[in-house]
């Protein structure tokens, strides 16, 4: 079931998220995105290869929506 859900560093809205780190791969998400509104929402599997399940979401923010992501990313980072 979990290969429906693209991954980090692979094909799709995740490729270029957390490349070149120890989660690229570990991630797999489904992300949505409208008006000063961003989600995040999946499983991420650790480096002792536990799955975790994480939801993320953020509203009514007044910063760039890249740098929620990256805020995100750092987060799924410190998970894996």
């Amino acid at each position: 079931l979990l290969q429906v859900l693209p991954a980090t560093g692979g094909p799709g809205m995740l490729e270029r998220r957390l490349t070149g780190t120890p989660a690229a791969g570990r991630v797999r998400a489904k992300s949505g995105s409208m008006s000063n509104v961003r989600g995040l929402t999946g499983i991420v599997e650790t480096t002792a290869g536990e799955p975790l399940a994480f939801a993320f979401l953020s509203n009514g923010f007044d910063v760039r929506g890249a740098e929620i992501d990256e805020r995100v990313d750092a987060l799924l980072l410190a998970l894996v």
